[in-house]
């Protein structure tokens, strides 16, 4: 099996037609006979030890059942000749024949001999960086911008989540408002939704909690943020979230026995609490 190879360098403007710079495309064209199994996704360059970061494949895939093309790229400047260039893809190899390149630096020499400066201007860009740069500038950038976007939305979410609080402000403090709220569920046997609801509205107001706009992880995640301090309350707090969530999907509905002993434990954490907002 042989394969016969054309070697052809796109067009780029700005840059000399036909001339191997670092970092510019190559194209191998190829046609012939090769083992079909041969997995082009994989393809890579065979070089000695010593010439293994020289040349870069970019792409390579078949056209045809008798012609496939190889994009691939230098990173060093030199004179390069291989006896053989063999495509390989870590067990099958195509030999594409003699080859020989000739790179030239991307730097141009300057007038009076001296060493360019390192990048040259960046505005313009008169230096044809290789693609890889290009690519990693432009995701470092995007990756900023959506950074900063996100960082821009949080703040403005959690400024929106605080100024909600201001609606649920009482003349009545939490404490008492949830003992009339609970005197007058203790007359319909204590109905589960409604004491979530109280609870709710009581750690809302106790603790500056949106948890009436926030999920059960998400409300524990704010209060752990904002109030650090109050580690044994968030405890209690999020066992409480925890039983409201499970008797809530329970298939029978909760028992009036499970109820009464909601009711008795939301009483005694009320009873004990010492902490007030914002302290």
């Amino acid at each position: 099996m042989a394969v016969r190879c054309k070697t052809e360098i796109p067009a780029i403007e700005g840059l000399e037609a036909n001339q191997m710079t670092v970092g510019r495309h190559v194209l191998i064209n190829c046609e012939g006979d090769w083992d079909q199994s041969f997995n082009f996704t994989q393809a890579f360059i065979k070089l000695e030890e010593n010439q293994k970061y020289v040349v870069k494949v970019l792409k390579a895939e078949a056209r045809s059942v008798a012609s496939f093309d190889v994009d691939f790229t230098f990173y060093q400047p030199g004179t390069y000749q291989f006896q053989e260039f063999i495509l390989s893809d870590g067990t099958n190899e195509i030999q594409l024949g003699a080859q020989q390149f000739q790179l030239n630096s991307v730097v141009e020499k300057t007038a009076d001999g001296k060493p360019p400066q390192p990048f040259g201007p960046l505005f313009p860009l008169t230096i044809p960086w290789p693609p890889i740069y290009a690519i990693l500038l432009v995701a470092l950038l995007v990756t900023g911008l959506v950074n900063l976007i996100y960082q821009l939305r949080r703040r403005a979410r959690f400024k929106r989540l605080i100024d909600s609080l201001k609606t649920y402000d009482s003349s009545v403090g939490p404490d008492v408002q949830f003992y009339k709220t609970m005197r007058n569920l203790e007359k319909n046997s204590y109905p589960i939704d409604e004491m979530e609801k109280a609870f709710r509205l009581y750690a809302l107001r106790v603790y500056q909690i949106p948890l009436f706009d926030l999920n059960n992880r998400q409300s524990l995640n704010f209060l752990r943020k904002r109030r650090p301090e109050i580690k044994k309350q968030r405890v209690v707090l999020q066992k409480f979230l925890g039983d409201f969530e499970e008797l809530a999907i329970k298939a029978s509905g909760p028992t009036a026995e499970e109820r009464l002993h909601v009711a008795k434990r939301l009483y005694r954490f009320v009873d004990n609490q010492t902490v007030g907002p914002g302290s």
